[in-house]
Formats: structure tokens, sequence, C-alpha cells
């Protein structure tokens, strides 16, 4: 298994965990959602990290899911007052600190 920070990092059960949680903005159910590396326009053709997920809602009157991939992260920041890189990396935490990795 890769960590987090390492290029290709994949974890099934990680991906799992994030698409438990409440989306980051609404709190409504949450997908996994990538928001970096190819999500961002970088590393074209490759798959993107699972070091980039977080939870985001995909249903509703406002899906943010498809909110950030209409904004941008940076716009979906600012609009939504979140800091997606803080949250993922706080999630990423307590992941480790529940799997004892």
């Amino acid at each position: 298994m890769k960590f987090r920070g390492q290029e290709g990092f994949r974890d099934k059960d990680y991906k799992t965990f994030i698409s438990g949680k409440p989306c980051i903005v609404c709190g409504r159910p949450g997908e996994a959602h990538h928001y970096g590396g190819m999500a961002e326009g970088r590393c074209l053709g490759r798959k993107a990290s699972d070091q980039y997920l977080v939870p985001l809602c995909n249903s509703g009157p406002v899906s943010h899911h498809r909110e950030i991939e209409k904004l941008g992260r940076e716009e979906f920041e600012r609009v939504y007052n979140v800091n997606i890189e803080e949250y993922s990396r706080r999630l990423h935490e307590i992941f480790k600190e529940r799997n004892g990795c």
C-alpha cells in the first residue's frame, strides 16, 4: 500500500471511508470526489491519486460535486469558505489513527 504523499496512492478502504462522510459544504451524504491531479487538469492521462479525495454531495438542489467542477477548486473554496486540502489532510490523519497506519 502506498501512503498519502506518494505518487499513485490507492486504497479502497480509504475511498470507502471518505464516501461514508458527509459533504464538506452542506452535510448531506457525500461521495468521494478527486479534487487534485487529473481533477485539476494536471497529470492528463493518469488516474488521480486517492490522496486527493474529499466527500461532496452529488444530489439534491445543489450538487457540490458538480459545483466544484463548474467553478474550479479555487473559486469553490472562496464561495463556500472551505479549505479542501486541509480538510482532506485531517480526514487522512483520522483514517490512519483508526487503522493503525
